[in-house]
């Protein structure tokens, strides 16, 4: 049998719409108290009542994500002020290397002009060298040529002996004629007797000029055999010598001229290198501004989308439980864990080993974590959909040594209403030295 909708299932579907409009989008419609032909209907209106609350528990989710994007873009942003200051000081010091690359090119050209100035030397060096072989060479030609003078004076006394020997021949003879002459011959023998004693001195002058001659002669000899020796010495000498310290300057030269070449090759990579980074980084402070840029227009629409999800969410806030006991518990466990060894001491491995079962016992947990003083994550199970936390409200008070507890907001990772409680870790010195974190379901 047909029914009709009765009055009273259209003053409970009005009823309903006017609890949608107020933003109470929580609660079920109850089917059971509408007539069977008005259940039809409110089976639709709580379909889009599903449909409803599905589309803001997704701006939620979306509000999150912009937020989260907005804060990494702006952690971004301060890391890129460091990257520019860290540029601008390498480009600081890449105009010092220029500097000093031209300075050490500079003394290297001048090193060059210089050993070309040590090669002229080397050429007056081999002119002396030659000087030197010339001046030996004539010193033997002298010696020799004294050879046959020698030769000359020697035949001279030997003649000179020869007419005192013969003087003193005819002194004796004329001795033997003035004995003979008797008185008469007296004078004569006077006469006879200063030619022996002439023939005489002469004899003893000869033998003694002899004996110089044959001395002069002696050491001319061994002069020229020793200058023949010291001729052939120096000029072995000289020439090893000149050999090895012209192949050293070769390679001096061979060496300069490689340094200089190498050091105007690095210098012009350098600025080659430099300039590529210079336009890169045009070009990335150029992304940079577009980021940023983006960042503020995101983060507009993030506040406007969480304004109009506060109105909506307002009036529903009521409807969301959680057992404050059990909040306090989990924030108790947080603070014992906070003082531990393995945990103050921030190590990765214990966090993971300690949170993560601290997350399989309890079941009102969805999500733990752990940060350090720079807000980079110790720790997080599920994996972190941000790489830090600074910007997030949580983190901001928990290290600054407060308990924190959020109002309750749709998790971007889950899709279910959670809140999130931080409390801060503890060193030795009782300061802050990081954080501990987790979200708990809220039903």
């Amino acid at each position: 049998m047909n029914e009709s909708i009765t009055l009273g299932d259209i003053q409970l579907l009005m009823a309903e719409m006017k609890r949608f409009s107020k933003g109470e989008m929580i609660q079920a419609v109850k089917l059971e108290i509408f007539s069977p032909a008005g259940q039809e209907l409110g089976a639709e209106l709580e379909n889009l009542r599903q449909f409803v609350n599905s589309f803001i528990g997704e701006l939620q989710v979306t509000n999150a994500q912009v937020s989260s994007a907005v804060e990494q873009i702006q952690d971004g942003s301060v890391r890129a002020e460091a990257f520019a200051d860290t540029f601008k000081h390498l480009q600081t010091q890449s105009t010092e290397v220029d500097i000093l690359l031209q300075t050490m090119d500079k003394r290297l050209v001048s090193a060059e002009q210089e050993l070309k100035e040590v090669g002229r030397s080397f050429q007056i060096m081999d002119s002396t060298t030659q000087s030197i072989n010339t001046m030996v060479s004539e010193t033997t030609q002298k010696l020799e040529e004294l050879s046959p003078i020698i030769m000359n004076l020697t035949n001279i006394i030997d003649e000179m002996d020869n007419v005192a020997k013969q003087v003193r021949m005819l002194s004796f003879n004329a001795a033997i004629e003035a004995a003979h002459a008797t008185e008469m011959g007296q004078g004569f023998a006077v006469v006879a007797q200063e030619m022996k004693n002439l023939a005489d001195q002469s004899s003893k002058e000869v033998k003694s000029g002899s004996q110089v001659l044959k001395l002069i002669e002696g050491e001319i000899i061994t002069a020229n055999i020793g200058v023949s020796q010291k001729e052939k010495g120096i000029q072995v000498m000289l020439a090893e010598m000149q050999k090895e310290t012209r192949h050293s300057f070769t390679l001096l030269q061979e060496l300069m001229s490689s340094f200089i070449k190498d050091t105007r090759s690095v210098r012009e990579e350098i600025n080659h290198l430099l300039k590529q980074v210079i336009d890169n980084f045009k070009l990335w402070e150029l992304a940079n501004e577009k980021m940023l840029s983006s960042s503020a227009f995101l983060q507009r629409i993030g506040e406007s989308l969480n304004l109009s999800l506060q109105k909506i969410a307002a009036p529903n806030t009521g409807y969301f439980n959680i057992e404050r006991q059990t909040v306090e518990e989990i924030l108790i466990e947080l603070g014992n864990l906070s003082v531990l060894d393995n945990i103050v001491t921030l190590h990765p491995e214990d966090h993971q080993k300690i949170l993560g079962q601290i997350l399989e016992r309890c079941p009102n947990m969805e999500a733990i974590y752990s940060n350090r003083v720079d807000g980079s994550f110790i720790f997080s199970q599920p994996p972190a959909a941000l790489a830090n936390a600074r910007a997030r409200q949580w983190w901001q008070e928990a290290i600054k040594g407060h308990q924190y507890k959020s109002p309750v907001y749709v998790s971007a990772i889950t899709r279910q209403a959670c809140i999130t409680v931080a409390i801060p870790i503890l060193n030795q010195e009782r300061k802050p030295c990081g954080v501990l974190a987790a979200d708990l379901t809220v039903k």
